[in-house]
Order: C-alpha cells, then structure tokens, then sequence
C-alpha cells in the first residue's frame, strides 16, 4: 500500500472502519503505512495490536507481520518474535529487518549460535549497519568464537571508528586469544575516546590481572577510585589482589561506602563479598560470615533462580542418556577427525578444575582454553535429535556436536595438538562425551563438601549462570544433584572419566600428577610440577592459587565459620566433624 499522507486521527478512524467490514489486511496494511511515517508511535502500536487479535498471525499481511515483530521486540516478547520471524523466513529478502529482529531476540533468549546465523544474514542483506555486527560479535564472544568475534567487531569499528564500547568488546576478545599487547593496546584505545567510562578502565584491570601483571592492575584501579572513590566493583576487585589484617584503612573505607544511598544491589554485592574476604582474613569470622550472608543476598536479588527447574533439567540429561544413546552411537567412526584433542574437566565450581588445568596447561603439548560454554551450547542445540530420534539423527546429531564444538577448540588451540576446556558444568553431559567425541579424556575433580560449598558461597561469580551458589540451601541442593549427576554416569559409563581428589592432588603432587598425565596420553615434564610458573591468562577465581607453589589446607578453611554453617552441613547430609 502506498505512503498515506491523511493525518493521523484521519488514519485510525479509517483503519477502523475498515476493520468494523471484516477488512482486517487493509485495516493493518493501513497502520504499517502510517508506523512509516510515525515509528514508535504508541496509538498506531496499540490500534495495530487491537485489530491483530482479529486475525491469525500468519493471515496478516507480511508488512503487517513486521509491523507487529517489531512491536513485540520493543516489548520484549523474543519468543514471539523468534517464532514470527522464523514463520516469515521466506520473506527475509524484502524485510532485511527481520534476521535483524531474529538475531537480537535469539542473542536475548541466549540462543547465541542461531544469533550468530541470523546476523551473519542480516550483515549481507544491510552491509554498512554497525549495530548488525557489533552484536555478531558479542554472540560469536559469547561463544568463545573469538577469532571471528574480533573479525566482526573489526568491521563495526571501521564502519563507525569512534564506537569505544565495540573496541573495548573486542580488546576483552583479545584477552581471550592471549594477544596481550593487542588487548592491551585495544583497551588503550577505547579509554582514549572515553576517558571517564569507568567500566572500560575496569576491564583492563581484569586484563592485566589475567596476564599476570598485579602491578599494572593496581595501578589502573588506583586510577579509577581517584575519580570516583565509591567505585564499589573497583573496591572488590583490589580486595581480590591483596590480603587484609586487623585495622586496615581499607575495611574502615569499605564499611564507610555501604552507608552510602541508595546503593544498588551490584554494589552491595562488591562491598560485602570484599568486606567479607577483607574481615574474615582480618580474624573477624563473625562479621566476615554476617558480610557474606549480606553480598550473597543481594547477588540473589538480581537473578532468578529456580533450583526444581534446575533438578528437572538434569533429570532430562540421564533420562535422554536412557533413551539409548550409547546404543545408537556405539560403534560409529566419527565422520571427521578433530584437529585439537580436548581433555574436559569437570566437577563443581571452586573444586579444583583450576589448579588441574593449570598443571596440565603447563605441559607443551596442551593449551589451556579455561570455561568454554561451547559444548553446552552445540549439546543444547542438538539435543532433541540427538536423545530422542532415530540412529540415523543421533548419529548426525553428534557429528554436527562434533563440528561445532571442534571449530572453537580450532580457533583458540593455537599451535598446541590438546587442548583443555575446564567449564565445571560439562559435568551435567559427562556421559554423553565419551559418545561423541571418543578421542577426548575426562577429568572429575572431587573437593570435600563443605569446603566446596563454603568456597562457593563466599566467591563472587562474573557470570550470572551459577545462580544457585547465593544461596546455602541451594547450594547444598545443587550439590547433592552433581552427586546424583555423577553417580549416575559412574553406572552408565565405568571407566570413562578420571577421578581426581583435590586434596590428595595437594597432598602427593607428584605421584598424583604424573598419574594425572598418564590418564591425559601426555608424557611427564617437570614444568607440570611448576605449574605456577607458567605464564598464561587465568580468568577464574583461583588466579591467586595457580601463580603460587601447591598450596596445602585450603580445605579447611571452612572450619572457622563452623559455627554457622551446621545447617549447610545437615542439607549435604555430611555430619559436622569435630573441630580438632
């Protein structure tokens, strides 16, 4: 329908007319027409919507069908727009917004492998559109695709030159290839043309501290309290890098800052979990646990988190695991050999996947690739085919599992043959590894419970995915389900993973190591031994631990806040043994 040029009440009166007829794909045409001229305009939207519920989705006019995505997307109904946008697929080539539309609903709903492909189409169909592949490169980010990431984010940068925020992304891409000086210079960059973005300068720090540079870290911290003094991630940070005794001027400065008003709950979180280190190392057990109950309950009212839904989704692993998996898979050849050798190590978050990675990180022959969410996010997008098709769609599900998975490792492995992916959640799919990527080894690190789950509770997480950690029922729950997890697989799968104690690797490190690299097909090589010498981006909470010698007794570390975490040790059904 041609541009309309009536004024606007003109054109609603007679949208209604002619829905009042039964003429509903004229009526919206009319609107589309008019949202042209007036984008965003609220009455046009709701008289839109008003007659839509008229008429079937797919019965609408496809402009009309835009009109409406478009609606949706502003109100954030991304299911609706992934469905609608998929159902208008054929239409793709006249509605370039529509992979556009597809791709930021799919990057929302964490569905970042089918938002990478509708961007890819949509920087295609509209080149010259910066938005379009700065957000490719945050959902290929996310996918630890960071090669490419860093390609995408080269070219909204060229098409828009001044955009720091798309240069400090792909700085914090570099930091992930291991390009220190081009992170470094990246981030440099990006604080150039913004100096007083704070968050920038922050993102260095954590760059400098994950190659190992403390002093540099500080410095640019020192940097960032000097122009904004109540900067509370800053505060959290530097609390990470140093150890507190009693009296220090920075406990006195924190407790100052909370009284400040109207904090958010981000910054409650950063005050309370460094307050909490800063106290408990201070001797003030009992205002370091009262800090602790405080950061985890205002990390916990900024996501939502159900620990059922969490039950029934390993529940449907085994249960897709029971469907005969391993019968539908046994004795196939994968379709191609992979280029990288993965050795995947697991368990629960804070049990020593760390330190396990970094002494195999160490060896010549392996790079250390930290938590990759790439084989959760291939295993999620084939998970359907792959537990509960046929023979033939299982087997063609795990070969493109295999694929997927096999480009990122790829991509990150450099020049070294294994690589190490240490996402301890892979634990939920360890049964399924074996099955589909028959070369691979597998690594279960075993932590004593409570101090486990105490390790957990008082750590800040970057990542928002460990929902269940700020919570000490929770917690306790989630690990009673790894526990299932794993005893399950131990039934279906004897002998396919590696059983590896935390503290009897801290105990015997050598015979517990060369044993662990007999397990990996790696030769001994003593640098393993010095796996704190190794010079090599750590991004995880255990950085501290991995640049110094095997240290000995953390796991008993819980024992002197034992006086408050009886009920923890009820839920994991471990009886609080006495204090020696």
């Amino acid at each position: 329908m041609p541009q309309s040029s009536m004024p606007l009440d003109r054109s609603v009166r007679k949208a209604r007319t002619l829905a009042k007829k039964g003429r509903h794909g004229e009526a919206l045409s009319l609107i589309s027409a008019e949202l042209k001229r007036f984008p965003g305009e609220r009455r046009l939207m709701a008289e839109f919507e008003a007659i839509g519920r008229n008429v079937p989705s797919d019965r609408l006019p496809a402009e009309a069908q835009v009109e409406r995505l478009k609606a949706l997307y502003t109100d954030g109904l991304h299911d609706e727009v992934i469905a609608g946008a998929t159902r208008l697929a054929p239409h793709f080539a006249r509605f370039p917004v529509l992979p556009k539309l597809l791709g930021g609903a799919c990057q929302a709903t964490e569905q970042f492998d089918r938002a990478a492909g509708a961007f890819r189409l949509a920087a295609l169909m509209t080149p010259g559109d910066a938005s379009v592949e700065r957000n490719l490169g945050a959902v290929l980010a996310k996918l630890s695709r960071h090669r490419e990431a860093v390609a995408a984010f080269d070219e909204a940068i060229r098409l828009d030159p001044r955009d720091y925020k798309t240069i400090g992304s792909r700085a914090i891409s570099l930091v992930a290839l291991s390009e220190r000086e081009a992170a470094m210079a990246g981030f440099e960059a990006a604080i150039a043309l913004a100096p007083d973005d704070l968050a920038l300068r922050h993102d260095r720090a954590l760059a400098e501290m994950a190659f190992g540079d403390p002093a540099a870290a500080s410095e640019s911290l020192a940097a960032i309290l000097k122009r904004r003094p109540a900067h509370a991630e800053s505060h959290f940070t530097l609390s990470r890098m140093r150890r507190y005794a009693a009296g220090d001027p920075h406990i006195a400065e924190m407790q100052a800052l909370l009284k400040t008003p109207a904090l958010s709950n981000a910054d409650l979180a950063h005050l309370h979990f460094a307050l909490g280190k800063a106290q408990d190392e201070a001797g003030e057990t009992d205002e370091a646990f009262a800090h602790f109950i405080a950061a985890n309950r205002a990390k916990r009212e900024t996501l939502p988190y159900d620990i059922e839904a969490q039950a029934v989704s390993f529940a449907s692993v085994r249960q897709g695991f029971e469907n005969g998996l391993a019968s539908k898979l046994a004795g196939t050849t994968p379709s191609a050999a992979m280029a990288r050798r993965p050795i995947f190590i697991l368990g629960m978050p804070r049990s020593g996947t760390t330190l396990c990675e970094q002494i195999l990180a160490s060896h010549s022959t392996v790079h250390g690739a930290g938590e990759l969410t790439a084989l959760r996010d291939a295993i999620h997008r084939h998970f359907k085919p792959l537990t509960t098709g046929s023979e033939a769609e299982a087997r063609e599900a795990a070969d493109k599992i295999r694929q997927s998975y096999g480009r990122v490792l790829e991509e990150i492995g450099g020049d070294k043959p294994v690589v190490t992916d240490k996402m301890p959640a892979n634990f939920i799919f360890a049964g399924y590894i074996p099955l589909i990527f028959p070369e691979a080894k597998i690594v279960h690190l075993n932590r004593d419970k409570m101090a486990t789950c105490w390790s957990n509770f008082r750590q800040f997480f970057a990542e928002d995915s460990n929902g269940y950690v700020y919570d000490l029922e929770d917690l306790a729950r989630y690990h009673c389900l790894h526990d299932e997890q794993m005893a399950f697989w131990s039934r279906a799968m004897p002998g396919a993973i590696y059983e590896l104690g935390y503290e009897t690797l801290t105990e015997n490190q050598e015979a517990e190591t060369r044993a662990l690299l007999d397990w990996c097909g790696l030769d001994f090589e003593p640098a393993c031994l010095d796996f704190h010498r190794t010079k090599r981006r750590v991004e995880t909470a255990s950085r501290a631990q991995v640049q110094r010698a095997m240290y000995r007794g953390s796991s008993q570390e819980w024992r002197r806040f034992e006086a408050h975490l009886a009920p923890l040790a009820e839920k994991l059904g471990s009886p609080m043994p006495a204090t020696q």
